[in-house]
Formats: C-alpha cells, sequence, structure tokens
C-alpha cells in the first residue's frame, strides 16, 4: 500500500520484540488515558513473511509523524527501522536501557555503529521510561494543538466538565488509531454512549476537535470521522 500522507498524532515505535516492547506496551495503554498520540508497534511474528513485515514498516513509519527507537541489545531491526527513518528525514528519538542485562549489544548487531554521536535518552527502570514517554506526548505538536483547541472550546465550563470532555475528546481521537480510512460518525457517537457520554456531548466535541483542525469530520448520512 502506498505512503500517501502524514497521520499527524501517529508515532512509530522500533524497539526488540521480546523484551523491550512489553515494557512499551504497557506504559502506552497507561498514556492512552491521557494523551491523544496513536502509538505504531510492529514486531515480527511467525505467520507474517519478512517482506511483507518489511512493506509493512515501511508503510506506517512512512506515514507516521516521529519515531522512537529503542536501541537496548543492539537490535538488527530497530537498526534498518533507524536508517529508513533517517533515510525520509521522519523525526525521531533514540531511547535506551542501561539497566542489567539489557545492556549487553550482539556481535552481529550494528545498531551501536550506527547511532555514533547521536543523542539518547537512557532510562534503567520502566518508571523512567514512562516519565521519558510522558515528556514526548507532552512536547508532540498534536498534543500541544490538542491542548490549546480544547482549552478554548471548555473555557467556560466548570472544572469537572472540563476534565470529562478532555477525556472524552481523548477517547474520540483514539476511536481513530490505527483506521486509515477513518470510522464512521455513528460508530464513534455509539461507542462513546456505551462509554457513558451522551450523543449531544460526543457530537459537540466531535465539532470542537474539527474546528480545530485535529480531525476532519465530513457531513452526511454516512459520514466519516478521520485525522
Amino acid at each position: 500500500m502506498p505512503i500517501t500522507h502524514t497521520v499527524r498524532n501517529q508515532v512509530f515505535i522500533g524497539c526488540p520484540y521480546k523484551t523491550v516492547r512489553p515494557k512499551y506496551e504497557r506504559v502506552i495503554r497507561e498514556l492512552n488515558k491521557k494523551y491523544p498520540l496513536c502509538f505504531e508497534i510492529i514486531g515480527s511474528t511467525t505467520s507474517r513473511e519478512a517482506t511483507e513485515l518489511l512493506g509493512l514498516i515501511k508503510e506506517k513509519l512512512g506515514a507516521s509523524s516521529a519515531a522512537i527507537f529503542d536501541a537496548t541489545g543492539g537490535n538488527a531491526n530497530v537498526s534498518l527501522e533507524f536508517g529508513y527513518a533517517e533515510g525520509r528525514n521522519i523525526p525521531r528519538h533514540i531511547y535506551i536501557s542501561e539497566h542489567g542485562s539489557a545492556t549487553k549489544v550482539h556481535k552481529s548487531s550494528s545498531i551501536i555503529a550506527d547511532l555514533q554521536g547521536k543523542v539518547r535518552n537512557v532510562y534503567k527502570q520502566e518508571a523512567a521510561l514512562d516519565s521519558m514517554l510522558e515528556n514526548f506526548c507532552k512536547s508532540h505538536p498534536y498534543s500541544v494543538k490538542f491542548d490549546r483547541v480544547l482549552r478554548r472550546a471548555v473555557h467556560r465550563e466548570g472544572t469537572g466538565q472540563k476534565i470529562r470532555l478532555r477525556k472524552l475528546a481523548v477517547k474520540i481521537v483514539h476511536q481513530l488509531d490505527h483506521q486509515p480510512d477513518g470510522v464512521r460518525h455513528s460508530d464513534v457517537v455509539q461507542n462513546m454512549t456505551a462509554d457513558g457520554y451522551s450523543d449531544d456531548e460526543t457530537t459537540r466535541v466531535i465539532g470542537y476537535l474539527h474546528k480545530g483542525g485535529l480531525l476532519v469530520s465530513n457531513r452526511g448520512g454516512h459520514s466519516y470521522i478521520e485525522i
């Protein structure tokens, strides 16, 4: 599938599949409750051919607004992904763990040589990784714009309602995660109703996000919403 555009809130994460990826998945589950970023983590599976996997990585990485590469253990696949991102000039960040056995580098790996001289974000414990990723989320351009738009839209609401509507806005944006063709407006409303929000609240917040340029909500009986 050709890369047609950048998904403004999508962030690619390249990391060792077996040892490091579970840490990122745990941290991201919590960050998704607070921030409107879509993290893409792709790992090898026994059912996916290498050429197909490479094509998927290029597609997702090429469509991302930024990329985070975890160089822990000197994983060769991460080195390949970093080189592709560098070639396409995608904003990229290097993370690396210095905790115990995580610092061991396989002799066959080239990523450490590839990243010589690059600025690295170092962590030892999962809590530190959490803090680093949270800071990343806060400073990402989409998150910054999201907060600015929401503050302006709900500035007359009470504190409790501001918190409620921001949570709703985050959930609406996450309805579009990994959905390049968008999601039907009616499905988003239905899903938010099941989560305890009224149709009016959901439609109103979608309007805020659309007006603020954070997503596109097409009109009509079968309207779709997309980033």
